[in-house]
């Protein structure tokens, strides 16, 4: 039998889940957040029959006592279809008042008259006994995001998914530019296939037309100009935080010209990126 990964993610408010979750959402898990340990049983149970997904990840609240903790992964253990991990994520206390006085967060133990330390000690109590049932621990004191990344793919070694894409688009003017665009490049300049009789009918993804615009001094004077500029926006785009950027390139009707540069532009970033090729007015 074929068993199905789970991780429940538990742990100290303010120590990482939020980064955690993320990180097994991006590694391909089907992922549940904030779940109640109560129910967790037949929330495991459903999961069985979920065919989409073989890997899931849930981050639990809890706040039962110790003798309903155990009563409730002793349930969850017996389940014979799963390969079950505990991660419980640590961080000291000096670390956790600086984090919630940081982003002014009230942490979710912190009542109306209960200051901060005395909240924070009131949650470790309450989570004593689910830490000793923990597979993996992460103490995340000295951890920044893209460190505790890192632990977790040394921990359990999934491969994130590619979480930046450029996209490539070409377009026609004069239909418009596409709204979706985070850039837009006008190649109306390049001489036109179209009043090539025996091109006009083809398109960029033809080589008789691909090699007529590449071949074009324009074009390759333009190209020496626009790819040192896209590395650069696109490096600086992705060193931002951002997941997705989409660069037009736009000639008359979106057929030749703008789809030739497109090919290329999509061949040559496709060995250091995630590349997404879309031509807007060209029939499939």
């Amino acid at each position: 039998m074929i068993k199905k990964e789970l991780v429940l993610v538990c742990g100290i408010s303010g120590a990482g889940k939020t980064v955690t979750m993320d990180y097994f959402d991006k590694s391909g898990f089907y992922c549940i957040d904030n779940l109640p340990i109560n129910a967790l049983p037949n929330t495991v149970k459903a999961l069985q029959d979920e065919d989409a997904f073989e890997r899931f990840a849930i981050a639990l609240n809890s706040n039962v006592s110790e003798n309903e903790i155990n009563e409730i992964l002793t349930i969850v253990k017996s389940f014979e279809w799963i390969n079950l991990r505990i991660l419980f994520l640590e961080v000291s206390d000096e670390e956790l008042l600086k984090r919630f006085q940081l982003t002014r967060k009230t942490h979710p133990f912190q009542k109306k008259n209960e200051n901060l330390s005395e909240a924070i000690r009131e949650e470790r109590r309450l989570l004593r006994n689910l830490r000793q049932h923990a597979t993996v621990v992460l103490d995340t004191t000295d951890f920044t995001p893209k460190k505790l990344v890192s632990m977790l793919s040394k921990s359990f070694e999934y491969e994130v998914l590619p979480e930046f894409r450029v996209a490539f688009v070409s377009f026609g003017y004069k239909h418009g530019l596409p709204q979706s665009l985070d850039y837009a490049f006008d190649v109306r300049f390049i001489d036109n296939p179209y009043y090539i009789l025996e091109l006009r009918e083809l398109t960029g993804n033809n080589k008789a037309v691909y090699d007529y615009v590449m071949e074009q001094t324009k074009t390759k004077d333009f190209l020496k100009m626009l790819v040192p500029m896209l590395e650069y926006i696109i490096a600086q785009q992705k060193e931002s935080g951002r997941s997705y950027i989409s660069i037009g390139i736009g000639c008359t009707g979106g057929q030749h010209r703008s789809v030739s540069i497109c090919n290329y532009l999509s061949d040559y970033f496709v060995e250091k990126y995630s590349v997404v090729k879309d031509h807007y007015y060209v029939k499939q």
